[in-house]
């Protein structure tokens, strides 16, 4: 984001309803250079817009952040995943941990592989890539041999896995589920690989393209 867009969403957020004028005082920037960062950030759905009518003058617009518009500022999900999963190792032992992360994919899943019970392997990878996707992953996939490549090309647990690995559990066992076949870790992005490469088994012949989600 623009320096002085995310200077405007800031400040917005910890005061809201502010007018261009408040804006443009607070941070030394002209009012005609703030109206088009709001309208960016209003587009975006960042923040929102709200129309006063004063007593005397014309209305005016002030501005309030969304909850979109808090997903951009600073956090430290990273840092309280590890935390935790750092606390839960102290009383879980490894077999409870993998059961952790089961449920989980369980629980992310739901009821995809019963509602696609019967459905074809591309219908099954496409609706893969398409839970991946809003889980904030940017998948690929490939056939290889009769078997099927899933190439994640960012990783959202990436600090976590530095010291964590087998949260990579995780995402094996979403894919195994979708898809009913056995699944490996070839290649991780934390161990230097340029994606995390997951090998779907013995999958049925499917048309030989490159797709992606």
């Amino acid at each position: 984001m623009d320096g002085s867009r995310f200077e405007i969403l800031r400040l917005i957020n910890e005061r809201p309803n502010r007018t261009v004028n408040d804006i443009a005082e607070s941070l030394g920037l002209a009012p005609i250079s703030v109206r088009y960062h709001l309208n960016l950030l209003e587009r975006d759905g960042l923040i929102g817009v709200k129309k006063v009518r004063g007593a005397v003058g014309r209305p005016f617009n002030t501005y309030a952040i969304t909850n979109v518009g808090r997903e951009q500022l600073p956090h430290s999900y990273d840092l309280l995943a590890e935390r935790m999963l750092n606390e839960i190792k102290q009383f879980a032992t490894p077999h409870q941990i993998e059961i952790m992360f089961r449920g989980m994919a369980e629980a992310i899943t739901a009821d995809r592989p019963r509602q696609l019970e019967g459905h074809s392997v591309q219908e099954k990878i496409d609706g893969l890539v398409e839970l991946l996707g809003a889980e904030g992953f940017l998948t690929h996939w490939e056939q290889a041999n009769g078997d099927i490549l899933l190439k994640e090309y960012n990783c959202p647990y990436q600090h976590v896995r530095q010291n964590h690995p087998e949260i990579c559990q995780l995402d094996k066992q979403i894919i195994s589920s979708i898809m009913q076949a056995p699944v490996e870790l070839d290649t991780c992005i934390a161990d230097g690989a340029d994606c995390c490469t997951y090998h779907v088994k013995n999958s049925e012949l499917i048309t030989p393209e490159v797709v992606s989600r």
